[in-house]
C-alpha cells in the first residue's frame, strides 16, 4: 500500500486522533479527533474522502469512538457531548442520534449481530441495536474505569460480552438474559482483553505485567452452570496463569518420580492380569498344555521333536 499520512484538509491546531476504525472491506479508514471532527480516508491512496457533519464537526466535543457496519452503509460515532450519532457512510449525512445519560469512554461494534457496546464514564455498559437504534441492554457492576472493549470481546455467537476494568475484575455478560454470568478478581488490574475467534481462549494484559495471560473457556470442556450472578455476589480472586511451576510443585513432581513402581492390581487368584505385560508373557498361555507335555517329557528323559 505504501506509507501515507492521513491528514484532514484544514489544520485544527493541536487536535489529535482519538478514535479510528477500518471498514470491513479494508479500503477506508474513519478517524475521529479531539476537536470533534470525523474524517474518512482511502487507505490505498491516502486521500481525504470527506468529513461528517455540515459545519465540519460531527460532535461538540472529543470523539470517543467510531465504527462502520459490515456493508459500509452506516457510520456510528460517539462523542464527549453525550451523543451517539448515526451517519450514512457514502453521503456522510446524519440520520439519527441517541442521547446518552453519561459521556462514553469507548465503544465497539459486533458487525455480525449489529450490536454496539458502549462503556460510559459512570462505569456502566450500554448495548445498542443498530437496526432499531435503541438501547436494548444496560449493565452495571464495575466500580472502576472500563479499560478495554476490543473489537472481539463479543463471543463468536454474539451472546456474551467480556469487559475488564480498573476494579481488577473480568466480567462476562449474557446479552439474551441481560445478566452477568461470570466474574472473578485478579491481583493486577487488566488493561486489555481479547477473545479467540472460536471463543475457547481469552487473552488479557495487566498493569505492571509484561506478558499476555491466556484463560480457557471451561464451558467448552464440559457442562458448566451459567446462572445469573446474584446482586450481592462477591467475586473470588483467581491466580494469574503462569508458565513456570512453583517450588512446591517442582518438589512434589520430583518426589512422585522417585516413588517405587507398583505392579498393576491382579483381578483374581486364578487369573493373570495381562495389562502392562510384554507379549511373550501372555502369548504362551495359549499353548500352556503343550508346554506342560514338553516339560514332562524332559523330566522323563524323552526326546523333543518338531
Amino acid at each position: 500500500m505504501g506509507d501515507h499520512h492521513l491528514t484532514p484538509p484544514a489544520a485544527h491546531g493541536t487536535a489529535v486522533a482519538t478514535a479510528v476504525d477500518i471498514t470491513s472491506c479494508g479500503n477506508f479508514a474513519v478517524i475521529g479527533s479531539s476537536c470533534g471532527r470525523v474524517d474518512a480516508y482511502n487507505l490505498q491512496s491516502g486521500q481525504h474522502r470527506g468529513c461528517y457533519g455540515n459545519d465540519g464537526k460531527a460532535h461538540g466535543g472529543a470523539v470517543r469512538g467510531v465504527a462502520t457496519d459490515t456493508l459500509n452503509q452506516l457510520t456510528l460515532s460517539a462523542g464527549s457531548d453525550w451523543l451517539l450519532k448515526f451517519w450514512r457512510f457514502k453521503t456522510r449525512k446524519q440520520e439519527a442520534q441517541l442521547k446518552l445519560h453519561a459521556a462514553p469512554a469507548s465503544m465497539m461494534l459486533h458487525r455480525d449481530s449489529g450490536m454496539l457496546a458502549l462503556a460510559l464514564d459512570d462505569f456502566t455498559l450500554l448495548v445498542v441495536d443498530m437496526e432499531t437504534r435503541r438501547i436494548v441492554r444496560k449493565f452495571a457492576g464495575h466500580h472502576g474505569n472500563i479499560n478495554d472493549m476490543a473489537s472481539d470481546t463479543f463471543s463468536p455467537d454474539g451472546r456474551w460480552l467480556v469487559t475488564v476494568a480498573m476494579d481488577c475484575t473480568i466480567r462476562t455478560w449474557d446479552l439474551p438474559s441481560g445478566f452477568p454470568v461470570d466474574c472473578f478478581l485478579v491481583a493486577m488490574a487488566p488493561v486489555a482483553v481479547s477473545l479467540s475467534p472460536t471463543g475457547d481462549f481469552l487473552a488479557t494484559a495487566h498493569v505492571d505485567g509484561l506478558g499476555v495471560y491466556l484463560w480457557t473457556n471451561r464451558s467448552l470442556c464440559g457442562p458448566v452452570g451459567l446462572r445469573p450472578l446474584a446482586a450481592d455476589y462477591q467475586p473470588s480472586e483467581v491466580t494469574l496463569p503462569g508458565v513456570t511451576a512453583d517450588e512446591s510443585e517442582r518438589d512434589g513432581a520430583a518426589e512422585a518420580a522417585d516413588d517405587e513402581y507398583q505392579s498393576a492390581e491382579q483381578l483374581g487368584a486364578e487369573l493373570v492380569t495381562l495389562s502392562l505385560l510384554p507379549e511373550s508373557r501372555w502369548k504362551s498361555l495359549l499353548h500352556l498344555d503343550n508346554i506342560k507335555v514338553s516339560h514332562s517329557r524332559l523330566e522323563a528323559g524323552g526326546r523333543l521333536f518338531i
